[in-house]
């Protein structure tokens, strides 16, 4: 009989240890992609002592900011415009690229984004 409830309460412990493992497990990956998403977009800079010369045909579309090369003294005057490219690689082989953001134009900025 004493063997019978140690096997049930071992039974019992073992479940609701698989049990809080599994809720923890499912806490934790709720957890990850609300931290994994920031808030504001990131922003990555262009070096412009490095530039890359060739890149890879890669589809993973990033926001570059390209400058126009006009300066005004009076506003409005819109010294770069925003345009999504094929890859990061290329967005910085663009000599007038100063930098990007890792998503698509569209989404990041819907008034004033120039796709190709």
């Amino acid at each position: 009989m004493q063997h019978i409830l140690a096997r049930r309460r071992i039974t019992a412990l073992f479940s609701l240890f698989v049990g809080a493992w599994l809720l923890l497990a499912c806490s934790e990956n709720r957890l990850d992609n609300l931290v994994s998403k920031p808030s504001a977009p990131t922003w990555v800079a262009c070096s412009p002592n490095e530039r890359p010369e060739m890149c890879t045909t890669d589809y993973e579309p990033v926001c570059v900011q390209i400058d126009t090369g006009t300066r005004c003294v009076t506003t409005p005057c819109p010294s770069s415009r925003w345009q999504t490219v094929g890859n990061a690689c290329a967005a910085c082989a663009n000599p007038d690229a100063l930098g990007y953001h890792p998503e698509a134009c569209v989404a990041l900025h819907s008034n004033e984004a120039k796709s190709s």
